[in-house]
């Protein structure tokens, strides 16, 4: 909404300070100064337009990247000793959640069901620390890759799944949606034979109790390393209660046939590996 043809020449201030300058681009996209209300307005009337044409939600996040406004109205925003742990530095979930409230009010007076959804993402994963409640027409898309996506938040060995589990709790409980962008495969490594069945028979569940919409799932349709978890995925994802372990056994009848024992056999050694295993894989980390 906020573009250098439309208003760099007459509201810099409108884009992101980087360093002494107002900047236009960076990585990932057009980066703007979230604490100027003009420019939550600006958000908002592009988002009441969209509800206009029928459409129901649409995405305020941020670009992909790291190039945040050095403003002093917005770096006054951000919680000192706030860190976001996956990589040391301070967490931005304060000035964004500020922005994305006050575009979310706006567009509610005139399009009170229109959702406006954004990623808890990047440096902006955990819940904000000086905001309890926000208005309850905006969804945290809370993604996993800061965290680790080998092990389920049950591991006792694994503190950065623990950590997601408090994080989902953390934005369920400032009164909006929440939904779940996951992966069925390794960022960095996409060749390896993983199981993530244990991962995903715990998680989905868990998800639904929070209150999750749905979950958006980055797969790769490589069956013969990521079959039987991506295929209970999908089935948990409509219905988490059903019976996990049944949904397997008909997995492998209907994929193996005769073999189905043998394959069975074989990604439940891969999937205890996996859940026995002392590395632990995030962001774009190895096993």
């Amino acid at each position: 909404y906020v573009t250098e043809a439309k208003h760099f020449k007459d509201h810099p201030e409108y884009f992101a300070l980087r360093g002494t300058n107002r900047v236009v681009g960076g990585m990932g996209g057009n980066w703007v100064c979230t604490a100027n209300p003009a420019v939550a307005r600006i958000f908002a009337d592009g988002y009441i337009a969209m509800a206009k044409e029928g459409k129901r939600a649409g995405s305020i996040s941020p670009p992909d990247g790291r190039s945040f406004c050095q403003c002093d109205k917005c770096t006054a925003l951000d919680v000192p000793g706030y860190i976001e742990p996956s990589n040391g530095a301070l967490c931005m979930s304060d000035r964004y959640v500020t922005f994305f409230d006050a575009v979310a009010k706006l567009v509610k007076k005139d399009a009170p069901d229109f959702i406006l959804s954004f990623y808890a993402y990047s440096d902006y994963t955990r819940p904000p620390k000086n905001i309890a409640r926000v208005s309850d027409n905006l969804c945290a898309w809370i993604t996993t890759i800061r965290f680790c996506r080998l092990h389920s938040f049950g591991n006792p060995n694994c503190e950065a799944s623990a950590r997601y589990k408090q994080v989902v709790e953390g934005w369920s409980a400032m009164g909006i949606r929440t939904a779940c962008y996951d992966y069925n495969y390794n960022l960095s490594e996409v060749t390896v034979p993983i199981s993530k069945i244990t991962y995903f028979r715990e998680r989905i569940p868990f998800l639904k109790k929070t209150g999750c919409l749905g979950i958006n799932l980055e797969a790769m349709p490589a069956g013969y390393i990521y079959a039987p978890h991506t295929y209970l995925a999908y089935r948990l994802m409509w219905d988490a209660d059903a019976d996990a372990d049944a949904i397997l056994d008909d997995f492998y009848d209907k994929f193996a046939g005769k073999a189905a024992a043998q394959i069975k056999s074989y990604w439940n050694r891969i999937d205890k590996a996996v859940t026995d295993a002392p590395a632990h894989c995030g962001s774009f980390y190895g096993v």
